[in-house]
């Protein structure tokens, strides 16, 4: 019985934590789908890079295209990482990497004053063609991702 007493005061806290900072219009999502998924790299000229890639969030309806290319400016709030058009979306991926990793960010809550990140990642499965100059590299499918941390954002993000 004290156990059980115990167990249950604990959990408390918690809970209160977050529902404590969500707003009854505030949404928190499980899971993201990402489309059109592409990146290209330039073996000569690394600013001709790029990533490309639509993003959507049946949860909260957020539906969005994400690219980084030599015009893209990074993040302000949330270094590096690159925003999307939408900006409570941004993104991290490096093709060079061994096992690339598109890992994604959403900012919930917009019109509270609770700021909470929802934070998953996907690894693509890239059909890539090696031609002289570049890499070419696609998905041909969609990835479902989950969001496996959500939590308060850190001072000074928006």
């Amino acid at each position: 019985m004290h156990y059980t007493t115990l167990l249950s005061l604990l959990a408390v806290p918690a809970m209160s934590i977050y529902s404590g900072l969500q707003p009854r219009e505030c949404i928190f999502p499980a899971n993201f789908t990402i489309t059109n998924f592409e990146a290209v790299t330039d073996h000569l000229d690394s600013t001709r890079n790029y990533t490309q890639f639509s993003y959507y969030d049946v949860s909260t309806g957020l539906n969005t295209t994400c690219d980084h290319n030599a015009n893209s400016k990074p993040s302000t709030v949330n270094p590096g990482a690159w925003p999307c058009k939408n900006e409570s979306v941004v993104f991290r991926f490096d093709i060079n990497e061994p096992n690339p990793e598109l890992v994604l960010t959403e900012m919930l809550c917009p019109e509270s004053n609770a700021k909470i990140e929802a934070t998953g990642s996907v690894k693509p499965d890239l059909n890539c063609k090696n031609q002289t100059f570049e890499t070419y590299c696609v998905s041909m499918t969609s990835m479902t991702g989950d969001f496996v941390s959500l939590e308060p954002a850190p001072p000074g993000r928006r």
